[in-house]
């Protein structure tokens, strides 16, 4: 299952082929619910066989899947004698695709609620309190190629809630200017509950909110992959499973910075506001901001200069190297020198003390000749071998 912007944990169950069975047949499903709750809780579990007609319930909204270019017929229940509902609220908020939004009495179906069509890219439908009796049937209509899903929900108007932003549903980017550096800093306006049982002025505490981002320029290609509504709550969960889109929890706080953006990229956000009492959602209205990079001082594209980029850089290093030469290896050089010049006078003055080796020289003669290894002999008695 899957947890939609409504507070509910909704699971698709697709029966597959029948194999050519006679009409009537059963599928049997076991569903398990596990939960990990350290407190029990209580809950109910509803199924829908979402035919071409289907019965919405009153107070409860319905997750709808089908393909572009289907058509779905819902219908309200009557309510009874003497019960005093004569108006309902309907609304419908469109996670992926595009719908519109067709309702009339039940014997008169294709009166529309509002002049015109109504587009998923916009949201669908917001809360509108109608007459029942006009508008107790109601179809919705997909288009395109790709698959569409939203949620229809009716309400009997003393039983209705909802979330709305006070002042306003407005995302303001607090650097929308110099947002560089790969972080945007946003802030909005507090949600309020209202409707059933919550004060006149509208209840913000229990309120907890969620912040979304994606590029802006990711496109679909797959039918069965639609890409989502950014502008309702659903349609910013399913972008945020599919893996689109990233989201972060700030609790209560309504103002936060993301950081670790990529520059040079236009970015699509949005907030959506969640009842943890209720389970009541509603999204604020989605802000695009494009990344720049990190801002210059001046203004306009970074220029490389040849003496601080490449030349001084080049001086640094060869000072230092030349440092490093001076410091330590010019004396290691010295300390070396002195002591090979030492070895070789000791090893001279010996030479010039050996007193054999004929050649010339005079008594103080310096000079040394060492004895010829040619015919050398080991005979007795001779110093030095013949030449033959």
């Amino acid at each position: 299952g899957v947890p939609n912007s409504r507070g509910q944990l909704v699971a698709f169950v697709t029966r597959g082929d029948l194999n050519g069975a006679a009409a009537g047949t059963h599928c049997y499903f076991r569903i398990a619910v596990i939960s990990h709750r350290l407190k029990a809780m209580p809950f109910s579990i509803r199924g829908f066989d979402l035919r071409r007609e289907v019965a919405l319930p009153m107070n409860e909204p319905l997750e709808v899947l089908m393909k572009g270019g289907e058509t779905r017929t819902f219908q309200l229940p009557t309510p009874p004698v003497g019960s005093g509902t004569r108006d309902v609220v309907l609304s419908l908020e469109v996670c992926a695709g595009k719908v519109v939004l067709n309702s009339g009495s039940a014997g008169n179906a294709g009166v529309a609620v509002r002049p015109g069509e109504f587009s998923g890219v916009h949201g669908g439908v917001e809360p509108t309190r109608v007459q029942l009796r006009d508008n107790q049937k109601l179809e919705v209509q997909g288009f395109g190629g790709n698959a569409v899903s939203f949620l229809l929900q009716a309400d009997v108007p003393t039983a209705h809630r909802w979330l709305e932003p006070k002042p306003n549903r407005t995302i303001w980017i607090e650097n929308a200017e110099a947002s560089s550096g790969g972080a945007v800093t946003l802030a909005w306006s507090p949600a309020l509950l209202f409707g059933a049982g919550q004060p006149t002025a509208g209840r913000k505490d229990a309120v907890e909110y969620e912040v979304f981002w994606m590029r802006d320029y990711l496109v679909r290609s797959s039918a069965d992959q639609p890409r989502g509504n950014a502008s309702s709550a659903c349609g910013l969960y399913k972008e945020y499973r599919d893996r689109i889109a990233t989201r972060i929890h700030t609790k209560n706080q309504r103002r936060v910075e993301v950081r670790e953006l990529e520059p040079d990229v236009m970015y699509l956000f949005n907030v959506v506001a969640r009842s943890v009492r209720t389970g009541e959602s509603t999204a604020y209205e989605a802000a695009r901001v494009f990344v720049k990079r990190r801002a210059i001082v001046g203004g306009g594209v970074p220029k490389i200069s040849l003496f601080t980029d490449r030349l001084l850089p080049m001086f640094m290093l060869c000072v230092l190297l030349g440092l490093i030469f001076w410091k330590f290896v010019l004396p290691m050089m010295r300390t070396s020198r002195r002591s090979w010049d030492l070895e070789m006078s000791s090893r001279g003055g010996s030479a010039r003390s050996w007193g054999g080796g004929g050649g010339g020289g005079g008594e103080g003669a310096s000079s040394y000749f060492p004895p010829s290894v040619v015919g050398m002999s080991d005979t007795p008695g001779g110093a030095y071998g013949q030449l033959r």
